[in-house]
C-alpha cells in the first residue's frame, strides 16, 4: 500500500473507467427491453422472464465473482488490473452480441437473447468488481480515497440521471 499522492493523470484514468460503465449500463436498463420486443420481435413474456432469471443468477454469481477475483494471484500488474483487463474485453465483445446477435439471427434469437444476457450478469461482474477494489489499494491516504470515490459518486449521478437512487 502506498501513501503517495495520486497524480492527476491516475485520477483521470480512473474516472474514464467509470465512465465507461455509463453508456452501457444506461443503454441495457432502458431500452434493452423495447429493442427485443420492438425490433428483434420477441415476446415481451419471454423477455421479462429472461430478465427475471438473470436478477436470480446475479444474486448468485456475483458473491462468487467477487471470491473467485479475491483469490487469484497477483501479477506484476497488479492483483485487479488482470480480471479488470480481461473483463472489459470479454464484457465488450458479450455487450455486442447481446444487441446484434437476436437482431442478426435467422432463427434462435431468444436463446442468443438469453445466453447474452446472463453472461453479462457474470462478465460485467468481473470488470466492476475489479474496478471497485483498485480503490483501497490505489492509496492508503484517507483525502486521496475519498476524491477518487467521489468522482466515482459523481459520475454515478449522471449515469442514474440525476438520481442518487441505485
Amino acid at each position: 500500500m502506498n501513501d503517495t499522492k495520486i497524480s492527476l493523470r491516475e485520477k483521470a484514468a480512473y474516472a474514464s473507467l467509470n465512465i465507461g460503465n455509463i453508456p452501457v449500463m444506461t443503454l441495457i436498463n432502458g431500452y434493452l427491453l423495447i429493442f427485443y420486443t420492438n425490433i428483434v420481435g420477441l415476446d415481451p413474456r419471454a423477455c421479462a422472464t429472461m430478465f427475471l432469471i438473470a436478477r436470480i443468477l446475479d444474486g448468485l454469481t456475483d458473491p462468487l465473482v467477487g471470491f473467485l477475483i479475491d483469490k487469484l494471484p497477483s501479477t506484476r500488474f497488479g492483483h485487479f488490473r488482470p480480471p479488470l483487463f480481461v473483463g472489459t474485453i470479454l464484457c465488450t465483445l458479450n455487450y455486442l452480441l447481446l444487441w446484434f446477435g437476436p437482431m442478426m439471427a435467422t432463427s434462435g434469437k431468444l436463446v442468443i437473447a438469453y445466453i447474452s444476457y446472463i453472461l453479462l450478469g457474470i462478465l460485467f461482474p468481473i470488470m466492476d468488481i475489479s474496478l471497485n477494489s483498485l480503490l483501497p489499494v490505489m492509496t492508503s491516504d484517507m483525502k486521496e480515497r475519498q476524491t477518487l470515490s467521489a468522482i466515482k459518486g459523481l459520475l454515478s449521478r449522471f449515469k442514474n440521471g440525476g438520481s442518487y437512487d441505485e
